[in-house]
């Protein structure tokens, strides 16, 4: 009974750690989305704004979702979410020397084609 408390305090010892960890580590890769990145090849521009809210320009084929929603998420292998009233596109993102990486991992509804469009590399525009 001694062993079992005792490994029960333990356990919720490192997992008291890991959370209070990990917050805010999550929260700073967040941060460093904030601004403008051009996608390579293409021109098209995200703005991070740090409201949560994102602008997509300049392509028409971006005209019903110019203002999204962005968030921290875990869905379909992802770790950031595109959002609105019509679609949700979840991506995983990371960062390469200076270089914004979005890999598309899945749509809800049907916009798969623009949430598609929006994968590949940024570069930072407003540095």
């Amino acid at each position: 009974m001694k062993k079992e408390k005792q490994l029960s305090i333990i356990l919720l010892f490192i997992i008291c750690f890991f959370t209070s960890v990990a917050s805010p580590s999550q929260a700073g890769i967040i941060d460093d989305l904030y601004g403008a990145w051009i996608k390579k090849n293409t021109g098209e521009i995200v703005y991070f704004r740090n409201n949560g809210s994102a602008v997509i320009l300049p392509s028409p084929k971006y005209n019903e979702i110019k203002s999204i929603k962005y968030s921290q998420c875990s869905k379909y292998g992802g770790n950031l979410c595109f959002t609105n009233d019509k679609m949700k596109c979840a991506y995983r993102y990371s960062f390469t020397q200076g270089v914004l990486n979005l890999q598309y991992r899945y749509t809800v509804n049907d916009n798969v084609p623009v949430c598609m469009s929006l994968y590949g590399d940024y570069t930072r525009v407003d540095n």
